[in-house]
């Protein structure tokens, strides 16, 4: 995959700069019991789990992995660029999800190698005509391509592709459809979920929006600091032992389900 998409560099945030200054941080022990006080494994979650399908997730499979491995840690939340700054520092411990190719810009983070999921992308468009459905597409084409900000690793992705000047961002793709409406950009990128799901809150099917996936996927990964490199040895086990029990699958159903009932 990292060769299909040939990173030279990697991932911005996917946040604003300035989010990261100012950081929420919630804790969440893996073992009610533990004791935070006694410099405990601390990973670093981009969202709270409580709003977020993808994190709820994440948090039934690494508190079932460190079960098993008889550890405990504590999650704490932050903007992904502080998150990565703390990681190369030593002051967390792990990122939770991260993409392929993260270390190239961190070079004291070491992969768990085991993917735990891979990321779709989307693209939006006014010209039904006007068909992408690679990252290759984009090549040697006069395309003026919009992204949202923050989308992790996006930028890179079509930097390698994209001239400069044809490549701007947005801060919300309510924002990037407008411009696309009004002729000022040809593509927009996005997640696929969050496009699917802003296109239907903007009642934007049969409306001249044209909405097609890219095949190619980016797998993430957990990684941890480069001091733990024989815990992310034993995690990678770890968590081939879960998937091969479907136990990934298992826990995406019962978290949809769950926020499907309370209508999030």
């Amino acid at each position: 995959m990292s060769q299909a998409l040939g990173f030279q560099a990697l991932v911005k945030c996917w946040v604003v700069v300035l989010s990261a200054l100012l950081p929420w941080q919630l804790c969440l022990a893996s073992n009610d019991g533990a004791d935070v006080s006694e410099a405990p494994f601390v990973i670093a979650y981009s969202a709270d789990p409580a709003e977020s399908i993808t994190m709820r997730w994440y948090d039934m499979v690494v508190r079932e992995a460190f079960r098993r491995l008889d550890r405990e840690f504590v999650a704490r939340v932050y903007p992904p660029v502080r998150s990565g700054m703390l990681l190369e520092q030593g002051q967390v411990d792990a990122e939770a999800i991260r993409p392929e190719g993260y270390s190239k810009v961190y070079p004291q983070a070491v992969r768990v190698n085991q993917t735990l999921l891979e990321v779709a992308f989307s693209v939006a468009v006014t010209d039904p005509d006007l068909k992408i459905t690679k990252w290759e597409d984009f090549r040697r084409k006069d395309y003026r391509v919009e992204f949202v900000r923050g989308v992790e690793p996006l930028e890179q992705i079509l930097s390698e592709y994209i001239d400069e000047d044809s490549l701007s961002e947005v801060s919300e793709v309510e924002q990037g459809i407008a411009k696309l409406i009004a002729g000022r950009t040809d593509v927009l990128v996005d997640f696929r979920g969050r496009m699917l799901l802003d296109a239907d809150d903007l009642r934007l099917r049969g409306k001249g929006i044209y909405i097609s996936d890219i095949e190619e996927q980016v797998p993430h990964y957990t990684y941890l600091n480069i001091q733990y490199t024989d815990l992310a040895d034993a995690l990678a086990e770890v968590f081939a032992q879960m998937k091969a029990e479907g136990l990934f699958d298992l826990y995406m159903k019962e978290v949809r389900q769950a926020f499907s009932e309370t209508g999030r």
